[in-house]
């Protein structure tokens, strides 16, 4: 498949713009658009930044303080261009525990091994660590904001090669009726101890995020979210990075209470001396399946389409990715 600005991806054969309204459309006829509305927003596991209103109960109905995901995470990279590359993570906890009514911490504990190469003869492991307390408050039904500080740390032994960032992250959150926005600002602060020259060892990123749902019914919501970010300083070519996404997406809550999310995001990138970067289409299939009150399996799949690019000329190179999430949420 090949790919250019002005023009509609297929995937064997078939327009993205043909996916979309079917998928869209088989979810609405299921009849689920039309049960009552309880007023709530269809939550799911990776939705960290999203304020709740109510605790939530365990099966002795206690108020929950932890919740976090385990589990592993798989990506696989081809294409006819470059030797395959396949990471795995393995996430021991990726949470937050509730402190006070007004004060949670966050926290990521996983390591990344990825393969490369026609033999796959080429491994690293990286380990990832991150701590991020957060305040969080309810200032009226309808408006309610937070404000973070996050560390976070990566190593890699065999490279020699550690990256230390700081972000500070306040969001605000706006609910009305059935219409919900969720805005984060990231400005991180990140330093690389290596000793290649050809990499920035220090520099400063920035990230703004707006996410809109629109709750259809207590069964289906409506989403679409913007991302733009890049470094602060683009002085120098070299170092230069821009980028931005959008998602829209749906949600539905349907049998044994399963809430599935379709989404399909696009995002373009582009850095550098030639502004060299990708553009990518993803189709993503989220699950969640709440096996009782403190237990939820995880079931995430995507497939992604990456054309890349240089000073905005499409390049003959394609790749293709497949990605999974497999674990079990945790909360208590």
């Amino acid at each position: 498949m090949r790919f250019k600005t002005g023009y509609i991806r297929t995937i064997d054969g078939i327009t993205m713009n043909k996916i979309i309204p079917i998928l869209f459309g088989s979810l609405v006829c299921t009849g689920y658009a039309n049960a009552a509305d309880n007023g709530e927003f269809l939550i799911m596991e990776d939705d960290v930044d999203i304020i709740r209103r109510v605790p939530e109960y365990s099966t002795y109905n206690i108020p929950k303080r932890t919740s976090f995901f385990t589990g592993m995470e798989y990506n696989e990279t081809v294409s006819d261009y470059f030797a395959r590359t396949e990471n795995i993570k393995y996430v021991v906890a990726d949470g937050s525990t509730r402190l006070h009514d007004n004060w949670r911490i966050r926290y990521v504990l996983s390591q990344i091994q990825n393969k490369s190469g026609i033999e796959q003869e080429s491994s690293y492991k990286k380990t990832n660590f991150t701590i991020a307390p957060r305040y969080e408050q309810w200032v009226n039904p309808w408006f309610s904001f937070f404000a973070e500080p996050v560390y976070v740390h990566q190593s890699d032994p065999d490279a020699g090669l550690t990256n230390t960032e700081i972000k500070l992250r306040p969001g605000l959150q706006f609910t009305y009726g059935k219409h919900g926005l969720n805005t984060v600002y990231t400005y991180s602060m990140v330093e690389k101890e290596t000793e290649n020259e050809n990499i920035n060892k220090e520099f400063d990123t920035f990230e703004v995020k707006a996410n809109y749902l629109y709750r259809y019914g207590s069964r289906l919501n409506f989403g679409f979210e913007f991302t733009r970010n890049g470094y602060v300083d683009n002085s120098d070519p070299q170092f230069r990075r821009r980028a931005f996404a959008v998602k829209p997406s749906v949600r539905i809550k349907h049998w044994k209470g399963i809430v599935t999310e379709i989404s399909t995001p696009y995002n373009y990138n582009e850095a550098g001396v030639k502004l060299s970067g990708s553009e990518t289409v993803k189709i993503n299939l989220n699950n969640n399946y709440p096996i009782n009150k403190n237990m939820k399996l995880i079931a995430n799949f995507g497939y992604s389409i990456v054309k890349l690019h240089e000073a905005g000329i499409d390049k003959e190179t394609d790749k293709n990715g497949f990605n999974a999430k497999l674990g079990f949420n945790l909360s208590f």
